[in-house]
């Protein structure tokens, strides 16, 4: 980071500290939720996991307001978009 004087930044200067930068991205996507290619995805990557059915029971484990045919992953249709 350039500074041109203390405590004030180049204006083309990037903060970079990589927790920071992790903590900001998991709290952008705890507020904001995943749009719909980062939820696809997701799941295209969790369907090439040797433990695909338990790693998805462990994330809605504690979810209440999942309708059964979406506690397990063979109730979720990845290829259907809309």
């Amino acid at each position: 980071m350039l500074y041109r004087s203390e405590d004030s930044p180049s204006p083309r200067s990037e903060f970079s500290h990589p927790d920071v930068v992790i903590t900001l991205t998991l709290l952008t996507y705890y507020y904001g939720g995943l749009d719909d290619q980062d939820l696809f995805d997701t799941f295209a990557h969790l369907e090439k996991s040797d433990q695909a059915d338990v790693e998805y029971e462990t994330w809605v484990r504690l979810t209440r307001a999942l309708p059964e045919a979406f506690q397990h992953l063979t109730g979720i249709n990845i290829k259907d978009h809309y």
